[in-house]
């Protein structure tokens, strides 16, 4: 039968056999490419399946594993049904969808349907004759079910029907993740969100809604959260596709789910019963061991032959003996491999290290490891597999050569196959043994018949409940886990993504014990009849002692067995070691367990009677109505398995739906306290209108289901016809309809579902991208939807996954969906969840633009994106991320370089010398090496590295030619060291340093003759020199070989002239001469080693060499002779040029006389050395000479040349002039010199004889180096942004740091005063990105000011809001949209961009005027105000009015408020008394008071979600825990009274009132021991700064710290506000 479907459906489907798996004759899996796919879904054809050129066979069966993924090979699993002609022909497609638009058509319809059930009530009570016939009548005959396609955005639409000669098929997508899958194995996925498994319900009530009107008929009591796919987006997508003959007139249930599992699984025979029955049939030894161990393996989900979730049984013994050396089974085989020492020592470890997120406390990673299976199954799996999975080596002797070494060696559990299967032994590798037997079993047969009989023997047995504990009981969580060493890993580490395999607890009490006979006369304990207790009420006397034989199985009825000889004999015989107690003690255990894991024994047959005899009460009902009842009833077993899984999912599997509702509904009574509340009352609601009660409704179900059909006199309703509340029998959209009150969901639920189905639906579950027509329609929904999300972080959730599809789509429709989105979603996350869930999409979305895109493109580089950007992540997150991806972006292409220059020069502008240094110079410097590195044909173009060396340029000149010297000449004169320096000189040594000759080319124009002269000696010592030293060395080969050597000499040939031509003739022949010395001094060795080498030492061949040019225009290759080491020549000559004072140079000699007779040994150094030798002839060649020597003639004049040149004057001159000579010839008399030789071309340059003479009287101010032209140009930047003084100090000090340092480093620099206020500041706050503070004083002005940089000493307010009646006492900026709170007794709330008022709370509004304020961090928009009545009033600023108020004291008065620190959860508040009360602003109870100071709190600030500082009078500052009324730590070494505190990093900054600025090590950054008792100097301040009276006048009363510039703002009483550094 299989092997005719797979051929069948090989021959239909054009796919070849191999990959098909049967699962039943209906229904199969195949795997087919993506071409198949698309031709199948697109134009409705099947084509030939190329899938045997994607995967080879081997990996077929891996693939058919549920928890494997075919996607990422090119291949996808479909899913086959195979149905018969005749109903495919009847395929529907339903479209329709409809819902209540108002109030009144809901009271309407409800209406309508209680009339119509009142009229078919009377119908039956009422003789006939009085009403008419109608087609509404009980006498309609059955509606014909067909083959029905449903189009529902939570429907797994099938792909199509292909029509066969016999059969059809209906081809679906395979389905994987499942609800069922996530309860099991991935619990968090739900559990951790209470909006998450409520918007599960909801889907599933649309889902019901939209069949209930589409296909009334339609019967899906079959269903189960095992058919319905779930993915990463929490979207459910049902497979209820089915097919039912025409003339079928029995139930309508869904064909049960497909079947998950792909192979052939061990499974007891009487797996259909339910658990209670089987865990009876084995207590009662009516099912053996191995049956019912493979039942609880199929419980939880394992599947056979899949090596992530194989089936496991346990290790039963070391196999030494035949029926000895049992295993011990209250402990998991992977504790008694490990042992306990170590197992405690691994969890110990884990708990201290689980606050760093390190890893998960635990005992048990698994039970069986794919590694364990593929070892154990060694002898049958293919060697290909092995070495994928094991080992990528073959070494056969490295498997276990026995079982016992098996055994021995596994710490993980054992499988079926050991017991069942012989083969398993054989090997089908020839170099591997067959797996080697104990000494007991004759072969591999006679071993698991005797393992199997082990397995089944009275010792395993009576110990099996304990390993049934520890494997899939309660030792498996909580505290007995933890005692029993058994904390499994999958089970704790809180996983939330989807998984299709794990550890899965089934029970959570101890399992019963197997009963063990007692001889041969014993108790026998009847599982049916423990409902009704073990005895029979009224046994008191002797007589009524009885022992009862094991006779087998009770007959009902019949509690015991009187043994009549004993009955009569005077005296009561009982077996010696007859134990009545132990009986009784299995009995009380089995009846916990069944009252906890299982569900009731059975049904009494009362309620089958009592509905019996009332049928004639009941509402005959028509056959859509019983389908609608009957969905309601699998609506709430959905419901309850979903709410109720950890307790459920080991007891409804393939059930009917009459036992299904019974289980459910009896562990619903048992657990009902447990569920929320919005699921409690409908599920009571429905329940409690039954028409029958739960266990009628239950009899009702079994006896349609065990009937063949249904008469129309059997069909009643199962709900009343009128609900206790007036309403018809429950709908799903009655459920669904907020005016009903049945249900509560979230009233975000129907805005979001109704977006996200739109997105769904629009993109085909994004695997098409979202269409340019459509964005508009998404803008209007998506912020309606952000609107009602607000606050509401776990709709927020829900609707992510499907924001970060559609940032993941391919440009442009990503970068249009950003542009259109990002601001509105991130507002609504904050800054934290930002950069959490956002950042690394928005990131990608970067990257992934290429330089070829439209304008669209450019528009995420433009400044007002920009300004989103750094608002949103916060300043800290954008300069560290954003920057680099725009300095990268312009170093790979010319992608719209102008876009980007323009926002990269506002950035610099924006945010100041030293951010710019650090996160935009230092980048710049970086990818300009990385442009030279990517570049593989030599030349780099001018359009890449040319922008951002404009960027160096314009930093430059925004802050000053300080840039020049303190960052970018010391940083290339560090990049050449460290090149050169290396172990090996890479292609990116080399890339660097042609990128440092082309930056410093282009930036000495721009030096200032001053600055040029002062770094004149070390630009040659630390870059010139040994630039040309690694020219010449000899110790290392270019990656690129000749040509690049050549290329950088030529480069250096460059700078040095461009040097030379800015300072001019005079300073050029004083500073020079040492370079150029040394740079011609290698043509002379040049010559001299090449005359060695061919065996010519004679001085006069120099004069007579020719050098020839080719038609090319470069020299010959047999111009120069390869130069070679000669006996009389060594490297002294470099030693003794200028170069050797620089260290870097010395490293770059030639190699010493020691290598050279090493090299002379080696025939592989020889070779490299041949190969250097030719670099360099290949370097300084004629070509080079003559473009050096010709300018630097030009430049210097021919007779001061032949003065420093001496004695290879000759040799240069001749080696040039013959170049020359040689380009004049290729290129002809009518032809133009090619543009390398213009180099030399001028007026001014004269031959005299064997000289280049340069005129003496003209001075080359302006020269043109090969297009870059040397002429002094000035910055033209703004001179007052240029650093000097403190600034260029401050400036200096930061760029010195290392990244690593999180300090302040407080050196009292003054940078800025602020002027404009006529009294004392009150208060001070600063906006988040750092460009503007706020001040307020008792002028009764809040001013606004720039941080913009200027190196103006006096800084004016860029606005000032004058609408305060009284002094502001207190300023507060809104995170979430940079809106300003100022209060004076009344709140204003203004926007500091514009000055406009948007509202005002009066102090009327708080009974009594406002003493402190403070705002909640984003995304919060709501600000706490405290009044003097030690109120707190919540201030929602978005909807402009006041929310709910708390009290912050209980009993008598503490004080009044005087400040205040908040997260979005708690809040903290000081009093003047020195209280401290800890309020929960979600549900408003004070959480802990407690005394904290002697003296009135005078400031708090936080430091973590969990930990705040407070700062009081009584001279200390406080560490707290909100858990906590024991501080952490007490700083107590301040003189003074603490004015404020703030916090930076690891450091508390704290100021007192006499001007002194106190630094403390912050509590988290020392160890366990430092903290106790004040250890370690922590309470001590590690820097007190006395602020000097020019620094700051008056006395300072609050300052603010810039984290990203480590700047302080400080005020004083004077009204005097300066930036300190």
């Amino acid at each position: 039968m299989e092997e005719n479907l797979i051929d069948k459906l090989s021959q239909e489907l054009k796919v070849p056999r191999a990959y098909f798996k049967v699962l039943d004759e209906k229904s199969a899996i195949a795997l087919v490419d993506a071409d198949w796919i698309e031709a199948f879904k697109d134009e409705d054809q099947v084509v030939e399946s190329s899938i045997s050129d994607v995967i080879s066979e081997q990996e077929t069966e891996e693939l058919f594993r549920l928890s494997s993924r075919c996607e990422d090979k090119g291949t996808f699993k479909i899913s086959i049904s195979v149905v018969d002609l005749d109903s495919a022909e009847h395929l529907k497609l339903f479209l329709s969808k409809s819902k209540y638009h108002s109030l009144g058509k809901l009271c309407g319809d409800i209406a309508k349907q209680n009339y119509r059930n009142q009229l078919l009530i009377s119908h039956q009570r009422f003789p006939h004759n009085y009403f008419p016939a109608s087609s509404e009548s009980v006498n309609d005959e059955l509606c014909e079910i067909h083959l029905e396609l449903l189009s529902h955005s939570n429907l797994l639409m099938p792909y199509g029907i292909v029509k066969g000669c016999a059969n059809s098929y209906i081809i679906r997508p395979f389905l994987g993740h499942s609800v069922r899958h996530a309860l099991m194995y991935s619990p968090n996925m739900l559990s951790q969100s209470n909006s998450k498994p409520l918007f599960l319900v909801y889907q599933i009530l649309q889902l019901f809604k939209f069949l209930h009107r589409s296909c009334p008929s339609l019967d899906l009591c079959g269903l189960s959260w095992g058919d319905i796919a779930l993915n990463e987006l929490m979207w459910l997508r049902a497979r209820i596709c089915h097919s039912i003959p025409q003339d079928s007139t029995k139930n309508l249930q869904v064909k049960a789910s497909e079947q998950q599992e792909i192979s052939d699984t061990v499974t007891p025979k009487d797996f259909d019963e339910t658990i209670a029955n089987t865990v009876d049939k084995w207590v009662c030894g009516k099912m053996n061991n191995f049956d019912y161990l493979m039942y609880l393996n199929k419980l939880t989900g394992r599947r056979s032959k899949d090596p992530h979730h194989h089936p496991i049984l346990p290790w039963i013994s070391d196999l030494s003996s035949f029926n000895g050396g049992w295993r011990d089974l209250s402990k998991s085989k992977y504790r008694l491999n490990k042992g306990d020492d170590q197992l405690y020592l691994q969890y110990a470890m884990a708990e201290d290290n689980s606050c760093h997120g390190a890893q998960v406390p635990h005992h048990v990673p698994d039970m069986l490891s794919d590694i364990t299976y593929y070892v154990y199954m060694a002898r049958r799996i293919s060697r290909d597999v092995l070495q994928k999975h094991v080992r990528s080596y073959w070494e056969p002797n490295e498997y276990p050569s026995t079982i016992q070494r098996i055994q021995e060696w596994s710490p993980d559990e054992c499988i079926p196959e050991f017991f069942t299967d012989p083969t398993v032994f054989y090997s089908v590798h020839p170099d591997m043994s067959n797996l080697g037997l104990p000494d007991w079993a004759e072969s591999p047969e006679d071993f698991v018949l005797q393992h199997m009989e082990m397995l089944e023997s009275p010792q395993v047995s009576a110990k099996l409940h304990e390993w049934i504990d520890v494997t899939f009981g309660y030792k498996l969580s909580g505290k007995h886990a933890v005692q029993s060493m058994n904390v499994c890993r999958q089970l704790v580490d809180h996983h939330t993504d989807p998984h299709t395999q794990g550890i899965v607890q089934l029970f959570t009490t101890p399992h019963p014990q197997r009963r063990m006979c007692c001889g041969d006369e014993a108790l026998i304990l009847n599982p049916d009849q423990l409902d009704g207790g073990f005895l029979s009420p009224g046994v008191e006397t002797a007589k009524d002692a009885l022992v009862v034989q094991e006779t087998g199985e009770l007959k009902s009825g019949d509690d015991i067995i009187i043994n009549d000889e004993i009955y009569k004999s005077p005296k009561i015989s009982l077996p010696v070691d007859y134990e009545p107690f132990k009986w009784l003690d299995q009995l009380e255990k089995l009846l916990l367990f069944k009252s906890r894991d299982t569900e009731k024994s059975s049904l009494s047959t009362t309620f089958c009677e009592v509905l019996q005899n009332d049928n004639d009460l009941k509402t005959m009902c028509s056959l859509e109505d019983l389908t609608s009842d009957k969905n309601m009833l699998l609506f709430i077993c959905l419901v309850l398995e979903l709410y109720l899984a950890p307790q459920l999912h080991a007891k409804v599997e393939r059930l009917p739906l009459s036992k299904r509702f019974e289980v459910i509904t009896a562990c619903y009574s048992s657990y009902k306290a447990e569920l929320p509340s919005g699921i409690r009352y409908p599920v009571d609601y429905m329940l409690k209108n039954l028409a029958a009660g739960i266990e009628g409704t239950c009899a009702q179900l079994m006896q349609w289901e065990s009937t063949a059909g249904l008469d129309c006199k059997q069909r009643q309703r199962l709900f009343k016809s009128t609900t206790n509340r007036g309403f018809p029998p429950p709908i799903p959209g009655h459920l669904l309809h907020t005016s009903m009150h049945i249900m509560h969901f979230p009233i975000y639920f129907d805005k979001l579902y109704t977006f996200l189905e739109y997105l769904l639906v629009t993109t085909d579950h994004y695997t098409t991208p979202l269409l340019e027509s459509s964005f508009p329609e998404v803008n209007v929904s998506l912020n309606e939807l952000l609107h009602q999300l607000h606050g509401r972080h776990e709709g927020l959730e829900i609707l992510l996954p499907h924001v970060l599809k559609l940032l993941q789509q391919p440009p442009p429709h990503s970068i249009n969906f950003l542009m259109l989105a990002f601001d509105s979603i991130a507002q609504e996350l904050g800054p934290k969840e930002s950069c959490k869930v956002l950042l690394p999409v928005v990131v990608n979305v970067y990257k992934t633009v290429s330089s070829h895109q439209d304008k669209l493109s450019t528009l995420i580089y433009t400044k007002p994106f920009i300004t989103q950007l750094y608002h949103r992540f916060g300043l800290q997150v954008f300069m560290d991320t954003f920057p680099c991806l725009m300095i990268e972006k312009l170093g790979k292409s010319s992608f719209d370089s102008e876009t980007i220059i323009s926002s990269l020069q506002w950035i610099i502008m924006k945010f100041g010398p030293t951010l710019t240094s650090k996160y935009v110079v230092r980048h710049v410097l970086r990818v300009l090496n990385t442009c030279f590195y990517n570049s593989t044909d030599g030349e780099v173009p001018k359009e890449r590295f040319q922008p951002l060396i404009n960027c160096l340029i314009f930093s430059a000149s925004m802050y000053g030619p300080s840039y020049f010297t303190l960052q970018y000449i010391p940083y290339l004169s560090h990049t050449v060291s460290s090149a050169i320096r290396g172990t090996k000189f890479t292609g990116r040594a080399c890339a660097a340093l042609e990128a440092t000759t082309t930056i410093l080319t282009h930036l000495v124009p721009y030096l200032t003759d001053k600055i040029l002269m002062e770094q004149l000696s070390r630009l040659s010592k630390e870059i010139i020199l040994p630039l040309i030293g690694m020219l010449a060395a000899k110790n290392c080969s270019f990656p690129l070989g000749g040509p690049q050597r050549r290329r950088l000499c030529l480069k250096t040939v460059k700078l040095i002239l461009a040097i030379g031509v800015r300072i001019g003739r005079e300073m050029a022949r004083l500073h020079l001469n040492e370079i150029l010395q040394s740079f011609f001094k290698n043509y002379e060795l040049s010559i001299s080693n090449g005359l060695s080498r061919n065996n010519t030492h004679c001085d006069d061949q120099v004069e007579d060499l020719v050098f020839t040019i080719p038609s090319s225009l470069e020299p010959a290759s047999d111009s120069i002779s390869a130069m070679i080491r000669s006996s009389g020549l060594n490297d002294s000559w470099l030693s003794e040029s200028p170069n050797s004072l620089h260290a870097s140079s010395e490293s770059l000699n030639m190699t010493s006389s020691s290598t050279k007779e090493k090299t002379s040994t080696s025939l592989q150094n020889r070779e490299l050395e041949e190969k250097i030798l030719a670099e360099i002839s290949e370097t300084f060649c004629p070509e080079t000479a003559y473009h050096a020597y010709v300018p630097f003639t030009r430049l210097m004049g021919g007779i001061h040349m032949e003065g420093i040149l001496k004695p290879n004057h000759e040799l240069i001159w001749k080696l040039s002039s013959n170049y020359g000579d040689g380009l004049e010839e290729a290129c002809g008399p009518n032809n133009k010199v090619s543009s390398s030789s213009k180099l030399s071309s001028s007026a001014n340059i004269t031959m005299v004889g064997n000289r280049i003479v340069l005129d003496e009287h003209t001075e080359p101010n302006d020269y043109s180096t090969d297009g870059i032209t040397v002429q002094r140009k000035d910055l033209n930047g703004n001179e007052n942004s240029h650093l000097t003084g403190n600034w260029l100090a401050y400036w200096e000090h930061e760029i010195g740091l290392p990244d690593t340092d999180n300090q302040i480093h407080f050196n009292q620099i003054n940078l800025q005063n602020f002027t404009g206020h006529n009294g004392a500041i009150r208060c001070m706050c600063v906006n988040n990105s750092e460009e503007w503070f706020a001040t307020g004083g008792k002028d009764k002005a809040v001013k606004i000011w720039s941080l913009q940089n200027t190196t103006s000493d006096y800084i004016k307010p860029s606005y000032v809001y004058t609408s305060h009646k009284k002094s502001p006492s207190h300023i507060s900026i809104l995170e979430s949209d940079n809106t300003m709170l100022t209060c004076d007794g009344s709140v204003h709330v203004w926007d500091p961009y514009t000055g406009q008022t948007i509202t005002t709370f009066d102090s009327s509004d708080f009974k009594s005027g406002i003493v402190c304020l403070e705002s909640l961090p984003a995304p919060n928009r709501t600000t706490l105000a405290a009044n003097s009545d030690s109120i707190i009033k919540v201030v929602d600023v978005r909807a402009q009015s006041l929310a709910q108020e708390y009290k912050t004291n209980m009993g008598p008065s503490v004080g009044v408020i005087r400040t205040m620190c908040a997260t979005s959860t708690w809040v903290a508040v000081g009093f003047s008394s020195g209280v401290i009360s800890i309020i929960d602003i979600r549900m408003g109870p004070i959480l802990r008071m407690w005394q904290a100071h002697d003296s009135d709190i005078t400031t708090s600030c936080l430091i973590s979600p969990t930990n705040f500082l407070t700062a009081s009078m009584d001279q200390t500052v406080a560490h707290w825990e909100t858990t906590s009324t024991t501080p952490r730590m007490v700083y107590r070494s301040i003189t003074e009274p603490v004015t404020t505190v703030r916090t930076y990093h690891t450091e508390i900054v704290s100021s007192s009132s006499s001007n002194r600025i106190n630094i403390h090590r912050l509590l988290n950054t020392g160890t366990e021991e430092d903290f106790q008792n004040g250890k370690g100097g922590l309470d001590k301040p590690t820097t007190v700064t006395k602020l000097r009276s020019e620094t700051l006048k008056g006395t300072l009363s609050t300052f603010r710290i810039l984290p990203m510039k480590r700047q302080l703002l400080v005020s004083s009483d004077s009204g005097a506000i300066s930036l300190l550094a």
